[in-house]
């Protein structure tokens, strides 16, 4: 064996990009095939939904905005576009805070920048029990372990507790690095309330030892048209102490639809100037000795659809039209799932519902015979509103409740 010994047993597992190609193949031969497998967004027609306004914004932009290398951190246009976008009208309740961004290789890569310097090998970082599991393999891609919190209380809200069950167990890490994944939460569409951001932040200021807040808000443009609404909870971790460093990870590939351009952001937040300083450096450094830099068009069409005030209103109305069209569909799977007893996970929005069940690889198969593709959980399905349309999404829940009577 030429490869090393540490990385022989590495292999993805549940690689929803290859089922995702496989579901598509599938749909090809079989028009009538469900695939709600990868969260990228589809029209009524099932073709991948792009928006007019990214569109035209490209056939404007100039070939040294496109092919040229870029910054590693991001030119700072960039830098104001991703604070502008992310906190809008909030932005001045940071006056006391100073915040740092680097671009990067979609979300992804903002974890991938958040494990690779704030976890040492051997350490576990902190993620809910129903997740995106990727989560994990960016963990052992750093020689690290995870520890999973219950996302769920009884009464089917954000789990505190666990949360600081989770956090004293780790007693003798140097840093703890906490994931919660809000609003739209991958892969349950559940979101957190007004009152459960003010109990965290009560939690973790409880804490004098050092804490990493990642706040993977890969979906929250998709939380509501009221755009004030999810970023007023945001500023509400403001009152978070010294100690604790808060790493928003951002989505260009999901908020803008630049899904094969793969660009994101790390938005770091924090009073301590010093410990922004270190983000800084370490966050570029990683990324010069990982990806180099991050896609230049994609920077540019951020840059542009923030900062040009006739593409930023021309987005920011189809946005709306497209939260509305997955609200249309949840609320119909929703129904549909409640006039056949289907169970569903907690959901208020997002591109994803989930059904728990005990034998999910199981379900997921035996939905092949009737031309259903979705993924799998450890304890669930996730089906994708995302890339459904409103027939599907009102014929599906049926499909997957009959199948799971005959498991």
């Amino acid at each position: 064996m030429i490869v090393n010994e540490k990385n022989r047993s590495r292999k993805l597992k549940n690689n929803i990009l290859s089922l995702g190609q496989k579901a598509k193949k599938a749909k090809k031969e079989n028009p009538n095939t469900i695939n709600a497998t990868v969260g990228m967004l589809s029209d009524e027609n099932n073709i991948l939904y792009t928006f007019k306004s990214v569109t035209q914004a490209i056939s404007e932009l100039s070939m040294d905005k496109i092919f040229a290398y870029g910054d590693t951190g991001g030119s700072s246009k960039f830098k104001q576009a991703i604070k502008t976008w992310v906190f809008d009208e909030t932005l001045p309740l940071y006056e006391n805070h100073h915040i740092e961004v680097v671009a990067t290789p979609g979300g992804s890569g903002s974890i991938a920048v958040t494990f690779a310097n704030y976890l040492n090998p051997g350490d576990k970082v902190l993620l809910p029990d129903i997740m995106w599991e990727t989560y994990i393999t960016f963990a052992k891609t750093r020689d690290c372990d995870y520890m999973t919190y219950q996302l769920f209380n009884e009464a089917g809200r954000f789990n505190l507790n666990s949360i600081k069950h989770c956090i004293d167990e780790l007693i003798d890490q140097e840093t703890v690095v906490l994931v919660v994944n809000d609003p739209c939460q991958n892969p349950t569409g559940f979101c957190m309330n007004d009152e459960e951001y003010d109990q965290l932040v009560r939690l973790l200021n409880s804490y004098d030892r050092n804490i990493v807040l990642f706040m993977d808000v890969a979906y929250f443009d998709y939380y509501s048209s009221n755009r004030s609404k999810v970023r007023n909870r945001f500023a509400k971790l403001v009152s978070l102490k010294d100690n604790i460093l808060t790493i928003f990870g951002f989505s260009g590939s999901k908020t803008f639809g630049l899904y094969g351009l793969r660009i994101g952001a790390a938005i770091a937040v924090s009073k301590d100037k010093e410990e922004i300083d270190y983000f800084k450096n370490v966050a570029e450094f990683t990324s010069r000795g990982t990806w180099s830099s991050s896609s230049t068009l994609g920077c540019s069409l951020i840059e542009k659809l923030v900062l040009d005030e006739k593409y930023n209103e021309m987005f920011k109305n189809e946005l709306k039209n497209i939260c509305e069209t997955l609200e249309e569909r949840a609320n119909i799977f929703i129904e549909e799932s409640r006039k056949c007893n289907l169970e569903l996970a907690p959901f208020e929005r997002g591109f994803f519902v989930c059904v728990p069940t005990s034998n999910p690889v199981g379900l997921m198969e035996a939905l092949y015979q009737d031309n259903c593709f979705v993924i799998v959980t450890k304890t669930c399905i996730r089906v994708a509103l995302c890339s459904i349309n409103i027939d599907e999404a009102r014929r599906l829940p049926r499909i997957i409740k009959n199948r799971m009577n005959s498991l």
